[in-house]
């Protein structure tokens, strides 16, 4: 088990896709709109250099809480009241698999859900203590 640190980047919310699908939107195509960070518990089980692990976690900078296409936008905090069906929140968890290429360095792939809805599959490289 430990805390790890999440970057997320994400182009969807600028495209106008989402807004399609009632959920909330950005106007404005601007890198910091498009990223997203976060920290999260993260319980593993580690099996020579493979790792699954469930992850939970909470956004601590996520730029599309507060916009389009809700009535009156306001500066929510990090943890907030929100519907599931029309925003992502403030909550998210992953289910992950690893591979260790080197002593610290690893590949990963994993699902990165909201609740019950899945918002999209991930893969990376990443750095372990």
């Amino acid at each position: 088990m430990g805390i790890g640190g999440d970057f997320f980047y994400d182009g969807v919310y600028t495209t106008g896709l989402s807004s399609g699908y009632k959920r909330e939107y950005i106007t404005v195509n601007e890198l910091k709109n498009k990223l997203r960070f976060g920290i999260s518990w993260q319980n593993e089980l580690i099996m020579g250099r493979f790792t699954a692990g469930i992850h939970a976690g909470v956004y601590l900078f996520n730029p599309v809480k507060n916009l389009e296409p809700f009535e009156s936008p306001s500066n929510k905090g990090i943890i907030y009241s929100y519907d599931p069906e029309k925003e992502v929140g403030w909550f998210y968890t992953r289910v992950s698999g690893k591979y260790l290429l080197t002593k610290h360095i690893y590949a990963s792939i994993g699902l990165k859900t909201h609740l019950q809805k899945a918002e999209f599959i991930e893969w990376g490289l990443g750095y372990r203590f």
